[in-house]
């Protein structure tokens, strides 16, 4: 069984995603809300893709997050985020993400990406 990360500060978000893809058949979907939490945690849960917001409560960001991910692991990262400004998405692309999402986004889009990446 796969396990799917979502890194999202807003609880409404992250239930909402986490609810999609478990109706997608996806059974083994965690949300945290901080990147300190994931990165604690890393090695208990061992994600084999990252569904991740890029701008998160606490010291550490998204970006920030996936790039010290990186440097151990190679998870996929799929970025889903509001902020679409060019420096933002010049940072995000340095981590080479599956995908860039900007909120609001098609669902079935998620599905499309997520499907290709775990399937």
């Amino acid at each position: 069984m796969q396990k799917i990360v979502i890194i999202e500060d807003e609880n409404i978000i992250a239930d909402d995603l986490k609810l999609t893809l478990e109706s997608w058949g996806f059974e083994d979907v965690i949300t945290v809300s901080s990147a300190e939490a994931l990165l604690d945690h890393y090695d208990e849960i061992k994600p084999d893709l990252l569904l991740m917001d890029i701008k998160l409560r606490g010291k550490i960001d998204g970006v920030e997050a996936v790039n010290i991910i990186h440097k151990k692991y190679n998870t996929p990262v799929i970025y889903i985020t509001a902020y679409a400004n060019k420096e933002t998405i010049e940072r995000a692309a340095e981590t080479h993400p599956i995908a860039y999402l900007i909120k609001p986004f098609e669902e079935y889009r998620l599905k499309e990406i997520v499907e290709s990446v775990l399937k």
